[in-house]
């Protein structure tokens, strides 16, 4: 049975006074307003200093936990990709920071799994995300990242002696990470000599449409090299064919402004692909793009709206997640973090809790959960 989490990185969560507001107001309503009668799953995020605030000072940590328990949502994922500042004003590369060449990156990590593993039953298994090792490609040949991943495994089975709870982390492909695709990703893991037994892959879909890897490409890695799934991260990019329309252009500049990193990739049937690390850096060369060239942007656009603007299309997920299902992956979680920084007719008259409705509401639809 597929069990469904939304991110909770839409939110700022760097301060408890963050976390409580978030949790106490918005998060809350959010689950009011599915009206199911299981609490829905939300993915715990948390900044790498509120996290070791909670673990270190078991009042805080419980505190937490009946925060979750009072807003009506039920935690079995977390992301720890960004180690805080998620929400600052300008974000890009510093969400990859510190990589896993760090040793703050394995403790952070270690920390988030602990404090989830805390709040299950044992025999229950929980999921961390975390970042694709870095932010470009030096990373991938680092000793010290072998040596943080050595011990990220033992630290995991060392919490599955202690709680009886089973945590995999999930390393999250990216374009312009050190492993840009799942295939990359599980190609390492399975040639680094590390354990996979607690170590796997964060597969967001969003991220393998911006690099062009299929989801049938995903699976057959996934399997051939039998690395384990933490999660499916149901996400959309942003696709479209030819130049922008000025209308489109204009949406487009908006979002570049935003805090984030938006990559872009170009691919035809006939010619070499292009790249830009941002949004910012390709606009005019967007204007000149040829009508058979077609181009992705990677920003997690709502799943319930299929169209953007004039000619702009939401990539598909629909049918990944029916192969995700077919391979008999079960672990799902929405990370739509940009819900609150689109430009404004992106969600028309939705709030974005209404918006997180939606949004939960479809890919539910989906995995029949």
């Amino acid at each position: 049975m597929a069990r469904l989490a939304l991110c909770g990185n839409v939110f700022p969560a760097d301060t408890w006074e963050q976390v409580h507001h978030s949790l106490q107001g918005p998060v809350r309503q959010w689950a009011q307003g599915l009206q199911g009668n299981v609490p829905p799953g939300f993915g715990l995020s948390l900044g790498a200093n509120l996290a070791k605030d909670c673990l270190v000072n078991p009042h805080k940590g419980t505190a937490l936990k009946t925060a979750l328990d009072q807003s009506g949502v039920q935690v079995w994922t977390a992301n720890a990709f960004p180690f805080g500042g998620f929400h600052s004003t300008l974000v890009k590369e510093k969400a990859f920071l510190p990589d896993w060449s760090h040793p703050e990156r394995l403790a952070y990590t270690l920390q988030v799994a602990e404090l989830v593993a805390s709040w299950q039953e044992p025999g229950a298994c929980v999921s961390v995300s975390t970042c694709p090792l870095g932010y470009g490609p030096v990373t991938r040949d680092s000793n010290e990242v072998i040596r943080h991943l050595e011990r990220l495994a033992h630290g995991l089975s060392w919490i599955k002696t202690q709680t009886g709870v089973e945590v995999v982390v999930g390393f999250e492909p990216e374009p312009d990470g050190a492993l840009e695709s799942v295939t990359e990703l599980c190609s390492w893991l399975a040639a680094s000599g590390v354990s996979t037994q607690h170590i796997g892959v964060c597969w967001d879909l969003c991220h393998g449409e911006v690099v062009g890897e299929s989801p049938a490409e995903a699976i057959l890695a996934i399997q051939k090299n039998q690395i384990p799934v933490a999660k499916v991260q149901i996400s959309s990019a942003i696709t479209w064919q030819g130049p922008p329309s000025s209308a489109d252009f204009a949406w487009l500049e908006g979002l570049a402004r935003d805090r984030w990193f938006h990559q872009v990739r170009q691919r035809s049937a006939d010619g070499p692909g292009r790249q830009w690390t941002d949004l910012g850096l390709a606009l005019e060369d967007l204007k000149a793009t040829s009508k058979e060239v077609q181009t992705w942007v990677h920003c997690h656009i709502p799943l319930y709206k299929k169209r953007f603007g004039e000619s702009m299309k939401a990539t598909p997920w629909v049918s990944a997640v029916g192969t995700a299902l077919e391979a008999g992956l079960e672990d799902f979680e929405v990370e739509t973090y940009t819900l609150s920084t689109l430009p404004p007719e992106t969600l028309g008259a939705d709030s974005v809790v209404l918006a997180m409705v939606k949004e939960y509401q479809s890919a539910e639809k989906e995995l029949g959960c």
